[in-house]
């Protein structure tokens, strides 16, 4: 008689081991899931392992993917106790025919198979303890208000060495001095001239000779346009003075004082560097004078020594320094 012990061993040898459910076979080229992805996804979509095989017998697929340009090839054999079914699909990517295979492998193992089931969503991470709030930051201090501009005007003085054709026979050099009220787009300016002295010879064969000057102060007013840092001051006005003349190498000594009246126009151009912050200009000027009085000089003896021209012009170069604006009026909280 066998043992009972040596009988089970026995027929644990000879026993069979169980068919399984799914016999997949799966080429693809990289970089395509590999088997082991597809029998996963298989699983994820069944909700379950594969097993062994039910009464319905063993399910044997055979899934082969090319590429092609562009996209993928799948060759599908799904063979059941049944019979077996045959497709060929397309596809972008390599990924969406793998989830093919896997989605019809699951249906044709349990009909019941959900196409939407995904992978089992990883729990969600513990929220951490909010930190304890710390003390509040004081208040920043609220910055001092920004003084406005004034919008008034700020002077300028100007010193400046100029020369003058018409007022003589020979040009005649003068020193110049001026002071404005500048505004934004003009400037009012009033103006001192003072020619210095010039020896004229008489007219005709008389050895007698003269020597004139003159003194003139007048009132400007001026359009400036700006074009960063250059000004272009056109002004007109009105000048006065006075033109003193007296004999040279005459016998007697002769004197005259005779007024000048002219109205003058003219512009000039006024360069300030940045680097001097606009508190000092370069000016060139030049100036259309016409005179509403023309004194002339004539020595007791007969010879004319000057008449002025009926037109003068007048050229002028110097240095303008421009004064700051007045103190600006800061901001009061209420104005913001």
């Amino acid at each position: 008689m066998v043992p009972v012990f040596q009988l089970a061993a026995v027929l644990s040898v000879i026993a069979p081991e169980p068919t399984p459910e799914l016999e997949l076979q799966w080429s693809a080229p990289p970089p395509c899931p590999d088997q082991r992805e597809v029998v996963e996804r298989i699983e994820q979509l069944l909700r379950r392992p594969l097993g062994p095989a039910s009464e319905l017998g063993t399910l044997r697929v055979n899934a082969r993917v090319d590429a092609t340009d562009p996209g993928y090839v799948l060759e599908l054999s799904i063979a059941a106790e049944e019979g077996e079914r045959t497709r060929a699909l397309e596809g972008p990517s390599c990924d969406t025919l793998a989830e093919t295979v896997a989605l019809l492998t699951a249906i044709s193992l349990d009909p019941g198979v959900d196409p939407t089931t995904g992978p089992e969503p990883e729990p969600e991470p513990k929220p951490e303890p909010e930190p304890k709030p710390g003390p509040e930051p004081e208040p920043e201090p609220e910055p001092e208000p920004e003084p406005e501009p004034d919008p008034r005007f700020r002077g300028a003085v100007l010193i400046a060495g100029s020369g003058g054709a018409g007022l003589s026979p020979v040009l005649m050099p003068a020193i110049t001095g001026a002071a404005s009220f500048l505004f934004p787009r003009g400037r009012v300016q009033a103006r001192f001239d003072h020619w210095f002295a010039r020896t004229i010879d008489a007219a005709g064969p008389s050895d007698a000779a003269g020597r004139v000057s003159m003194t003139t102060a007048g009132l400007r007013g001026c359009v400036t346009p700006v074009v960063e840092t250059l000004d272009f001051p056109v002004c007109a006005g009105v000048i006065g003075g006075v033109m003193q003349g007296e004999g040279v190498y005459v016998s007697e000594q002769q004197r005259a004082r005779l007024p000048f009246v002219a109205l003058d126009v003219g512009p000039s151009v006024g360069f300030a560097p940045r680097r001097l912050r606009g508190a000092l200009a370069f000016v060139l000027g030049v100036d259309l004078v016409v005179p509403l009085t023309r004194p002339g000089f004539v020595l007791d003896d007969g010879p004319r020594i000057n008449r002025v021209l009926p037109v003068v012009g007048r050229l002028s170069a110097g240095l303008e320094l421009r004064l700051p604006r007045l103190a600006a009026r800061p901001r009061k909280k209420d104005d913001l």
